[in-house]
């Protein structure tokens, strides 16, 4: 069960990256706290980032191509799991209608929301078509909350023309960059990788698990 620990390790880290105490809680990123008169906020949010195809891939919940449909800019979202003490942060939200379901549990057609922190710089536009890591946070709190990015640099790649396009280099050794994400390539052709990747790590856990049942 090694390789699913680490998996919810790595969720678990990127929830305590997003949401720390500030006096009683708060969030690592554009944080508001609201009454009638007052409003403040923090510049940026803090992330992993990850150093090979490898890791962005095993550590997203979801991986799907999708398009754009309507983004709703500047939404206030509860992200605190105790409704007594909120905490509200402005987000802009993207509704991304799903083509290819590369990792996760998820249909094509289906329609789901990504929240991107305003104080990131949101990048989603309606019509936008792109390859989304993403953190399912359905689960977090009664109600569950929109999908966010691994990090707004390796969350989503974006897709022209049926071919990718990375604006910034996605790993520092450019390595698995070229390998799998090199700018320009082909989306089947980079589908293929991601899937291979995902497949490697399935593999992996269900080894695992029936090492530990002849233990």
């Amino acid at each position: 069960m090694e390789q699913r620990v680490n998996l919810e390790k790595r969720k678990f880290l990127l929830i305590t990256i997003l949401i720390c105490l500030i006096g009683t809680a708060g969030l690592i990123g554009s944080v508001y706290h609201s009454n009638a008169t007052n409003r403040s906020s923090l510049e940026h949010a803090d992330y992993l980032h990850y150093s090979t195809a490898e890791d962005l891939v095993h550590s997203a919940d979801v991986i799907v191509e999708g398009t754009v449909i309507k983004v709703t800019p500047n939404q206030e979202i509860n992200v605190s799991k105790n409704d007594e003490v909120p905490i509200s942060h402005l987000f802009d939200v993207a509704d991304v209608q799903i083509t290819q379901v590369l990792q996760g549990d998820l249909n094509v057609g289906d329609i789901i929301q990504v929240k991107q922190l305003v104080s990131d710089g949101s990048t989603y536009k309606k019509g936008t078509d792109g390859i989304f890591f993403l953190v399912d946070f359905s689960d977090f709190k009664e109600g569950g909350l929109p999908y966010s990015e691994l990090n707004p640099n390796q969350g989503t790649i974006k897709i022209v023309d049926g071919k990718i396009k990375t604006d910034t280099s996605l790993f520092e050794n450019g390595k698995d960059e070229k390998q799998v994400f090199e700018n320009g390539k082909d989306k089947k052709q980079v589908f293929e990788d991601i899937k291979k990747i995902s497949l490697k790590k399935d593999q992996s856990i269900e080894e695992t698990e029936e090492i530990s049942l002849t233990e």
